[in-house]
């Protein structure tokens, strides 16, 4: 039951749990199944790996209306703990296309299938097979035991891999909007890195800045310093500065995040020089984009005239399609928005 309930994904679960009823009850072939009766692909993981081929596989596709437990599952969806002999006798089973077909291909003579939760139309279960005697009144009473903890391990398991997908969504998000993210352990080294925080860390830092999974010497010194630091006031969760590293035409601006078990840095990269190239994937025109990369150096609409020989009210009607176009109200958010886009490097 420990091992049962150590926390893992929905996948790792499946791998796992078959391994572990085998050493509570011995069969010979056992399997995790997520069966879709109308059509949906099936999940399945067999323990030995290799004991049926992809061809089995799709006999038993084939012929899985027949299965009784499958039928009874599908009906009983609260049942625990059922095998192929409550239903039908060894020479009734040998009748049957999935037993000559698929069964008696693998050696398999007696099945007991422990039920697990599964949304409609879907059947799923761990099922044991053995080529010898039938499984025991024991056997079932041991499974009948652990069924309602795989239950609950099963649901560990998905909410787990809920969060995992969660997670991915963030940080793919927060890559969309310019953002990094470095998470830290304990003892500060990093427990994950985004492509973006990868990237910049690499730029700002050098080559070796994520060496050995640790930050660059330069920032661990930086975030050990914070973590230390208490403000006047005695909170130690008061807003700290940002670390801001600079480069010819553009800087990093760290920020560090405490958290429970650790802490993380968010990452953003903003212009010091705006290049009208990088504004144009965000849906300005070449000359909008000359524009907005000046406004985002803070010259007026008569100073951007003089450069791109335009007249003011000409900057002036060029600015009100940017607001448009960016979903901002005045120059000082297109400044900001324009400092934010990722830079272009070709």
């Amino acid at each position: 039951m420990a091992e049962i309930y150590a926390l893992r994904d929905l996948d790792a679960f499946r791998d796992h749990v078959i391994r572990a009823i085998s050493k509570v009850v011995p069969a010979e072939i056992i399997t995790y199944t997520e069966i879709g009766l109308r059509g949906q692909p099936t999940a399945r993981v067999v323990h030995p790996a290799r004991v049926v081929t992809s061809d089995l596989l799709q006999t038993f596709e084939h012929y899985k209306h027949e299965h009784p437990l499958i039928r009874h599952f599908s009906e009983n969806p609260q049942a625990r703990v059922a095998k192929i002999s409550d239903f039908l006798t060894q020479r009734e089973f040998h009748r049957l296309g999935l037993y000559n077909e698929f069964f008696r291909k693998i050696d398999v003579e007696r099945q007991v299938v422990i039920g697990l939760p599964a949304p409609s139309p879907r059947v799923a279960g761990v099922a044991l097979s053995r080529s010898g005697p039938d499984f025991s009144g024991r056997d079932r009473m041991l499974l009948s035991v652990l069924q309602p903890h795989i239950v609950q391990a099963h649901r560990n398991a998905e909410s787990v891999s809920q969060i995992k997908r969660e997670a991915t969504l963030v940080l793919t998000g927060l890559e969309e909007i310019g953002r990094g993210i470095v998470l830290l352990g304990p003892d500060g080294g990093i427990r994950l890195a985004t492509r973006l925080a990868r990237q910049w860390l690499t730029t700002y830092f050098g080559h070796p800045a994520l060496r050995a999974k640790r930050l660059p010497e330069a920032l661990q010194r930086w975030v050990k310093f914070q973590e230390t630091t208490v403000s006047r006031s005695g909170d130690a969760l008061s807003a700290r500065k940002p670390l801001v590293v600079e480069r010819q035409e553009s800087r990093l601006i760290v920020r560090l995040i405490p958290a429970d078990g650790g802490s993380f840095l968010l990452l953003q990269q903003q212009h010091t020089v705006v290049r009208p190239a990088s504004l144009e994937p965000l849906g300005l025109s070449r000359r909008e984009a000359q524009v907005l990369a000046w406004v985002a150096q803070g010259k007026t609409d008569a100073a951007i005239g003089a450069i791109l020989s335009l007249s003011p009210r000409t900057v002036a009607k060029h600015l009100e399609h940017i607001y448009q176009r960016l979903g901002v109200e005045n120059r000082s958010a297109a400044a900001a928005l324009a400092l934010t886009t990722p830079l272009v490097t070709s």
